[in-house]
């Protein structure tokens, strides 16, 4: 209860310009999981396994992750008074919502330039209007991954298979989007009573291991099957 009280001041916090270098470590953890949370995300990388078995399941959790982040940015523009920003991304986020899923599922894979344009001009907005630090605090950044990495992961063919491989499961400097969009799954299941305030970060410490788990194991195990899927007109796993 004191951890879960200490985030939500950690939060109140995150609305001034100088971010207080703790709040990551209090809302992320600090690398020392207890039982429960490593039962928990044990139980979150089976799912993630089940999720990026296809297309559509991939496509539903990178379009969940987007939403939760601009819910997340939007929630904290407003915070800070920046309400024509706030309504402005709030509005062309729903006409995009779910656009990606739809894109997928008709095959058109990899026709999400509007949706690709449209991310990099949101996180350009609540960067500067934000800062940098709440950014990464937040994990706003993880915008910048899914804006590149959606098009090569959506289009592995044309792209081949390394740079498929790097975008999914990652390369030496950024995150892949497997491991993103597992991350937010978690931590926007954890504790659904929380999502429409915009606090979903209590367990963020077990969707840190989930990514790690999807990183290191999950996403390497699913990035042949589904470039063989597309790529050999092989439909099923």
């Amino acid at each position: 209860m004191i951890k879960y009280l200490t985030i939500l001041i950690t939060f109140s916090a995150l609305c001034t310009a100088n971010v207080d270098k703790e709040a990551w470590k209090e809302i992320h953890g600090d690398e020392h999981y207890s039982a429960q949370e490593k039962e928990t995300a044990n139980k979150k990388t089976k799912e993630a396994e089940t999720s990026l078995r296809n297309y559509t399941r991939v496509a539903i959790r990178a379009n969940t992750a987007i939403r939760a982040m601009v819910r997340v940015g939007v929630t904290n523009l407003y915070r800070n008074n920046y309400v024509y920003e706030a309504k402005k991304l709030e509005t062309e986020w729903a006409a995009l919502d779910g656009k990606l899923i739809k894109a997928v599922e008709t095959r058109s894979i990899g026709d999400f330039k509007p949706i690709s344009d449209w991310l990099a001009l949101a996180y350009e907005i609540l960067e500067a209007k934000l800062g940098l630090d709440v950014c990464e605090t937040l994990r706003l950044t993880d915008l910048k991954t899914l804006n590149y990495c959606i098009p090569v992961c959506f289009k592995p063919c044309f792209y081949g298979y390394t740079n498929f491989y790097d975008h999914f499961v990652t390369d030496d400097r950024y995150k892949g989007l497997a491991p993103v969009i597992s991350y937010w799954a978690t931590v926007i299941t954890c504790d659904m009573a929380l999502y429409g305030a915009g606090y979903f970060f209590v367990c963020s410490p077990v969707g840190t291991l989930v990514e790690r788990a999807v990183k290191n194991r999950v996403a390497p195990w699913a990035a042949p099957k589904l470039y063989d899927m597309v790529c050999k007109n092989e439909y099923s796993l």
